[in-house]
């Protein structure tokens, strides 16, 4: 099957606003065609005033007092009125019998409809070129949510940035500013050609056999603007990557003291994107002064001719150079046509090629609502990869509802992995996981995550309210509510000491609050959420001794009653769990309760003493 290009692809994006399209292309039409009428002006206003000086001549000594008498005839054929209108209407009919008062008339009639139609066409393009761009900035925006977490896991978030933002700039003046000119520029050469051919076809003929010349090196020069203007963009890309990053991690640079590396790397990338950016400016800037030569050469070639070899007279050899002169605005703007379109295609490339992007994880047309678990969580024979890297191998359990169960075991065990296939951010290669007896690959997925509620040692927070942080998930909870949650996570009383209290913003990632307030809001987010299976990220790791406290507490009121999966790097913190799980190099090499893999001996023992070697 045939791909569409991406800007007849990008254009599809207008057909909802064609109405406006339609009416733009009109206002082009009609301005072309006033614009046509000025080389006509030119070569009757230079008949009028070569008509009028034409009759003024020096008075003879005899005539002295024929001048007062004529002017006093002249006095009483003064026209007022209506008959000033009168006579303006049937002069206008006969260009011939113009004076100049009737030219100034029809330069300012002229003037403003071509005013008003640039304007209704510029208008209404540049409406439905931002309306194209927001359309598709939402599509875009909405496809990155449908996507795995996988494609993010590889993905940069700058260069994700640089889609939604760098890009969709490049994409808006293609919309606007290129569809334009595609349409009203050839309609303007079209019309001044003919007008210059009726003036003197032979002079026509020759003068616009250069023309066609232009474009040739101008195609050459399209090719080459879009290989650049691809590469800055990617180059953008990285810069914008570079300035997430660093943002992101700014403790850590100055942590580290490599403030002095980030700008070095900063300005590294930065000095790539002027490079490249003085290259394809430079390959724009050409494209004025091709053009400019060859209009040169076209008006040199109007006068020599014009008035040489075809013996033209000097008020059309004027109007004829008028109608070169307003071929080359047209003819720059469409000469630049192709350069914008080359930039504007290879920031659409960028841009479908992550809408053509297909999520790995994607619901069932079959799948149905599984209700809240009753009775357990299975996870039979599952084996995953990254990458053909096996980290999942064969891993089978089970969990019955109202268990607490513990995953332990070192870094890269696949302790992490397991639970990102439980909440099916990825799916198993091989084998299964079921919530009574159902496989959750035929669950919806907002059944099934609906169910489940995280509470991680990195606590994600956003930039908003305090209430709207616990509340996140569920908007329209009423306060008491959210109150109520606060308090059985051990938050209401530093909540309430905030200067705005439930409605103070905690900063980008949380970044007012300390840690252990982070924690107990993201508790207080899934006591909200309500959640039959809790899932809990050695959540106490990275605070104090006080905070732990409070925070321990907090979770400890949130496990009541539900089935709990704990990834553990501290023993101390799963010493009770109902059944714990140990997992080396992806596979469960044991499993028990805690005094069991005790006597057991093996891993956990190993991992015990390790803990507990000087307790």
């Amino acid at each position: 099957m045939k791909q569409t290009g991406p800007i007849r692809r990008l254009l599809s994006y207008a057909s909802p606003y064609r109405g406006k399209v339609i009416l733009a292309l009109v206002a082009m039409g009609c301005y072309a065609l006033v614009n046509a009428l000025l080389p006509f002006m030119a070569v009757t206003t230079g008949k009028t005033l070569q008509g009028k000086y034409a009759q003024i001549e020096t008075p003879r000594a005899g005539d002295a007092q024929k001048v007062p008498e004529k002017a006093a005839l002249e006095e009483q054929r003064k026209l007022k009125g209506l008959d000033l209108i009168r006579s303006f209407a049937r002069s206008a009919l006969d260009v011939r019998e113009w004076k100049p008062w009737h030219l100034g008339i029809a330069v300012l009639i002229i003037f403003f409809f071509r005013g008003a139609f640039v304007f209704l066409q510029k208008y209404l393009m540049e409406w439905v070129g931002k309306r194209v761009v927001t359309d598709l900035r939402d599509q875009l925006y909405s496809h990155f949510h449908s996507l795995s977490v996988g494609f993010f896991s590889r993905a940069r978030t700058g260069e994700l940035i640089s889609r939604i933002t760098n890009d969709i700039l490049v994409v808006e003046q293609a919309v606007s500013q290129v569809v334009t000119d595609i349409f009203l520029q050839p309609v303007s050469i079209l019309f001044m050609l003919v007008v210059v051919f009726a003036m003197e076809w032979r002079l026509a003929l020759i003068v616009f056999v250069v023309f066609p010349l232009i474009f040739l090196p101008l195609m050459s020069l399209g090719r080459r603007i879009r290989s650049k203007s691809g590469r800055i963009q990617s180059l953008l890309a990285n810069l914008t990557a570079i300035i997430q990053e660093t943002f992101s991690g700014i403790r850590v640079v100055r942590a580290f003291g490599m403030e002095k590396y980030e700008i070095e790397r900063f300005q590294k990338e930065n000095s790539k994107v002027f490079s490249m950016g003085v290259r394809l400016v430079r390959s724009f800037a050409l494209v004025r002064p091709m053009i400019e030569s060859v209009g040169a050469i076209s008006v040199a070639a109007t006068l020599i001719l014009g008035g040489e070899v075809f013996k033209m007279d000097l008020v059309y050899i004027f109007g004829f150079c008028t109608g070169i002169f307003l071929l080359y605005d047209p003819t720059r703007k469409l000469g630049q046509v192709n350069n914008h379109l080359q930039m504007g295609t290879a920031a659409a490339e960028r841009i479908f090629s992550i809408l053509d992007t297909q999520p790995t994880v994607v619901e069932s047309p079959q799948a149905v609502p599984i209700p809240r678990m009753s009775n357990s969580l299975c996870c039979n024979g599952v084996n995953f990869a990254y990458d053909n890297e096996l980290v999942l191998k064969d891993v089978s359990f089970e969990v019955r509802r109202g268990q607490v169960v513990a995953f332990v075991g070192p870094s890269g065990a696949g302790k992490t992995t397991l639970f990102n296939l439980l909440l099916r951010f990825y799916d198993p290669g091989n084998g299964s996981i079921t919530i009574d007896g159902v496989d959750i690959r035929n669950a919806t997925t907002a059944s099934l995550r609906e169910q489940m509620a995280i509470v991680s040692q990195e606590v994600i927070l956003f930039n908003d309210s305090v209430s709207a942080n616990i509340a996140y998930g569920r908007p329209e909870t009423p306060m008491p509510q959210i109150v109520e949650a606060a308090k059985a996570a051990n938050a209401h009383g530093f909540i309430s000491a905030l200067s705005e209290g439930y409605e103070t913003p905690v900063g980008e990632r949380g970044i007012k609050l300390s840690g252990g307030e982070r924690q107990r809001i993201a508790i207080a987010r899934a006591i909200l959420k309500d959640p039959a299976i809790l899932i809990l990220d050695e959540a106490t790791s990275a605070l104090d001794t006080e905070s732990e406290r409070l925070v321990q507490g907090a979770i400890n009121r949130l496990m009541a009653g539900r089935t709990v999966l704990v990834i553990a790097h501290r023993l101390s913190t799963v010493l009770n769990a109902d059944t714990i799980i140990v997992l080396e190099n992806g596979r469960i090499v044991q499993k028990g309760a805690h005094r069991d893999l005790l006597q057991q001996g093996g891993p956990y023992k190993k991992l015990y003493d390790m803990q507990f070697k000087d307790a």
